[in-house]
């Protein structure tokens, strides 16, 4: 099944958006020194004032993130996970996937209304395609896992 496939079930997304939001809280507490505690407290301080603000959105933009990556998975997955075919043609295309990627997130925050969460947003921009290309194991083993969510 393909992610658009997989998110397509509202509670799926949601599923899905959520251990999105947890896999980013696992992934920022890996960053080394300083930049990890400020980035930690960044994140856990707009979990707290706004709970469940990363979750909707994640979830918001789902559907357009899986209509980039899901091109690149073939169409059954071998028992250990995605072929390495697929995990290959990801790695030598991870700078085309994360600019796609983020041109969706610039769309979606194109039709925001929320000036703070824009702000912050414009100030992370400049870095965000290169975060996505040094996580892209980490992205392909998160889609390869979520692409076969099934609505319970």
């Amino acid at each position: 099944m393909s992610l658009r496939t997989a998110v397509e079930c509202v509670d799926a997304r949601q599923r899905i958006a959520a251990a999105a939001v947890a896999e980013a809280r696992v992934c920022v507490s890996e960053l080394a020194g300083l930049r990890s505690t400020v980035v930690g407290a960044g994140f856990d301080t707009i979990q707290r004032l706004r709970p469940s603000f990363l979750e909707r959105h994640v979830a918001a933009l789902l559907p357009g993130w899986a209509d980039v990556v899901d091109p690149y998975w073939a169409d059954t997955p071998d028992a250990d996970g995605p072929v390495s075919a697929d995990r290959e043609r990801v790695r030598s295309n991870a700078d085309d996937v994360a600019a796609k990627m983020m041109g969706v997130t610039d769309r979606y925050v194109d039709r925001s209304t929320d000036e703070v969460a824009i702000a912050v947003y414009r100030r992370l921009r400049p870095r965000a395609e290169q975060h996505i290309v040094a996580e892209i194991d980490r992205l392909v083993s998160f889609v390869d896992a979520h692409r076969t969510t099934k609505s319970q």
